[in-house]
Order: structure tokens, then C-alpha cells, then sequence
């Protein structure tokens, strides 16, 4: 998805983006309904189709905050 050379050249945003890139996942077990890294690709998706932006920010010991907004 993204090379090492690359991923030290990230910024912290850009690196959270990743997030959203198809294929990225936390689960430890894939099956046919969930764990293959597709969920946030589609929201990014959809929302793109609305005209939209999703952003996400995490701070350390607080979690993470996912935001959208359609123009």
C-alpha cells in the first residue's frame, strides 16, 4: 500500500488518512462479513459522492474523532 521510504515521509494527517485506504483493517479474523478493510473505504466513498469530506484526529489516551461534511 504504501513503501517504507513513503511512510517515513508522512505527515500525521496524511498518515491517518490511511485509514481509509481499502484493504485496511485492525481485525485479527477475516470473514465473509467483516475484517477485510473495507468499512471506512466505503463511508470515504459515499460521502465523497455527496460532494463531502471525512477527516479523523486522534490524541493520545483520548481516541479518535471522525468528522464529514457535504458542501
Amino acid at each position: 500500500m504504501v513503501s517504507p521510504e513513503a511512510v517515513n515521509k508522512l505527515g500525521e494527517q496524511e498518515a491517518l488518512l490511511l485509514v481509509f485506504q481499502s484493504g485496511v483493517t485492525t481485525s485479527p479474523l477475516i470473514t465473509d462479513i467483516s475484517g477485510r478493510g473495507l468499512g471506512l473505504a466505503i463511508v470515504k466513498e459515499k460521502v465523497e459522492k455527496l460532494n463531502g469530506t471525512v477527516t479523523v484526529d486522534t490524541k493520545i489516551d483520548a481516541g479518535q474523532h471522525f468528522a464529514w461534511s457535504c458542501r
